[in-house]
């Protein structure tokens, strides 16, 4: 599973917070801050995530 970011984002609308959760090489990530995510995301070959397509990428190209 090496190589494979597996991502998950949370939205809150109503105070427009969002939280990003993420596995990567047997590392976890759970912060509000993209810095950490940002580099997972261009080290990983590939990316896999419950309703990536219509929500997590749209909420990442917002930041």
């Amino acid at each position: 599973m090496q190589n494979i970011l597996f991502l998950d984002i949370e939205t809150n609308p109503k105070s427009k917070s969002v939280d990003y959760g993420a596995v990567f090489n047997g590392k976890e990530l759970h912060e509000r801050n993209t810095g950490k995510l940002e580099q997972w995301i261009k080290e990983a070959k590939y990316i896999c995530g419950h309703n990536i397509i219509k929500h997590d990428i749209p909420e990442l190209k917002k930041t």
